[in-house]
């Protein structure tokens, strides 16, 4: 009986001394800690769920309170050419603002207004975008590289053109040359290629319409320049060259191959170009004098009336006179 008892005892005191063991490991100032961290956590989603909240409604009210209606007259194209003219001025600031929004914390309206200009084939006058932001009291600013018109290419039907820039980038077209905004520009005529299949920002198809840009260019400056009332293409020597003609409004004058083309076959630009001046200085500044000759050969480096070389195409030049303006 005492075995019993004592086995009683022995087996009682050690699931006393087992449960205490647990007890002993409970750490008060662990849980604590553990307490601390919860409520740290706990206030910070309460606070970036509140303040997610607040910059919502911010966000709302600022839009709501601040929102500006931004219309052709609130864009502001920065530094815009002196050659863009009102009609073309207008167009791109309407189109920049029906894609603006009128929320002041919108960026996708500007990213959208620059991505359009950059790539609507709408909008061919504009080579590059720098910037669309917005200004004070609802200012939309625009910064861009732009296209410059440089000259008129005449249709086929030999009414309408097609505006191309200083690389023959296509512009706009067919038009109405005589009722255009660039009535002004110089003609070139005689171009067979027919505009880009891909539409309009891109370079016409060929060589004909750079060449008769380069000799603009060497002519653009002179006196005489505006008694020239087109930049022939039609033609070509014997060896399927182009060469180039100056239609006036009295005789043609043949320049020959195109500027930097000479390739010691003809004498270079400046000898032509001097040749044309000796022509001009004769006849008191002008190259258009009537009564002196259907046609003047310049290509040789002298002013010639009486030469008449073949070519392939009518070796009659003022055939081209309907091609005037």
């Amino acid at each position: 009986m005492g075995w019993f008892l004592s086995s009683n005892n022995k087996g009682k005191k050690k699931r006393k001394t087992s449960r205490g063991a647990k007890s002993q490991g409970w750490d008060p100032q662990r849980t604590l800690m553990g307490l601390k961290l919860l409520g740290v956590a706990a206030l910070g989603v309460a606070a970036v769920v509140g303040w997610t909240s607040t910059e919502k409604i911010l966000g709302n009210y600022a839009a709501n309170a601040r929102a500006v209606e931004v219309t052709p007259e609130t864009v502001v194209l920065v530094d815009a050419p002196s050659w863009m003219d009102d009609a073309l001025h207008e167009e791109l600031r309407t189109k920049v603002a029906h894609s603006v929004t009128d929320n002041p914390l919108d960026p996708r309206g500007l990213r959208d207004a620059a991505d359009m200009l950059n790539h609507d084939n709408d909008c061919p006058f504009v080579a590059q975008v720098d910037q669309v932001r917005r200004g004070p009291n609802g200012i939309v600013k625009v910064t861009a590289t732009y296209r410059q018109p440089a000259a008129l290419v005449e249709d086929q039907d030999r009414r309408h053109a097609h505006v191309v820039d200083a690389e023959g980038v296509w512009l706009e077209g067919p038009i109405n040359r005589a009722t255009s905004r660039w009535s002004h520009l110089p003609l070139i005529t005689g171009v067979t290629a027919a505009p880009p299949n891909d539409g309009y920002g891109k370079k016409w198809p060929g060589s004909d319409i750079t060449a008769a840009l380069a000799l603009e260019d060497v002519l653009h400056d002179e006196v005489f320049a505006d008694q020239i009332t087109a930049y022939d293409v039609s033609h070509r020597d014997l060896k399927g060259r182009l060469w180039l003609v100056l239609y006036t409004d009295g005789p043609a004058i043949v320049w020959g191959l195109p500027p930097g083309e000479e390739r010691s076959v003809e004498p270079e630009s400046p000898i032509k170009l001097a040749a044309l001046r000796d022509w001009a200085y004769k006849h008191r500044g002008r190259i258009n004098v009537k009564g002196q000759a259907d046609t003047v050969w310049v290509y040789t480096g002298t002013a010639q009336i009486d030469a008449r070389p073949s070519t392939s195409g009518d070796p009659d030049f003022q055939t081209g006179t309907a091609s005037r303006r």
